[in-house]
């Protein structure tokens, strides 16, 4: 079983409820156990993770945070950034080069239509 910390927390969006969701799906497969949290200290303790998955919008991640995260990363560990990841990192040079994006901000707010054509896919719930 591999072990996923997911970091969730910030303002505007409701990182518990919708990270809960996440971490279902994801443990739902049996190959995977998600540690859910807003402490950012986990960071200081990545031994027993096999990916990092940051699902925040917090623009307070020390300098030694970040070092172990990339460190981590940089050993082979994963990561994967969802949504407003890329907030998290603003203040972090190597955050944004290992993440590879810059968050400057949201389009308008539109509404669109969406029409499922395959439910057979992966991605669409059943």
């Amino acid at each position: 079983m591999k072990n996923v910390l997911m970091l969730i927390g910030g303002p505007s969006h409701p990182f518990e409820s919708n990270g809960q969701i996440i971490k279902d799906y994801i443990e739902s497969s049996g190959q995977y156990c998600v540690e859910m949290t807003e402490d950012h200290k986990l960071l200081n303790r990545l031994k027993n993770f096999d990916a990092v998955m940051v699902y925040t919008a917090r623009k307070d991640l020390t300098e030694a945070q970040e070092k172990n995260l990339l460190k981590f990363v940089s050993e082979g560990g994963a990561l994967v950034g969802i949504h407003t990841a890329n907030v998290t990192y603003l203040d972090n040079p190597g955050g944004v080069e290992m993440l590879g994006s810059r968050f400057t901000g949201h389009g308008p707010i539109a509404e669109f239509n969406v029409e499922m054509t395959n439910s057979s896919e992966a991605i669409v719930p059943r």
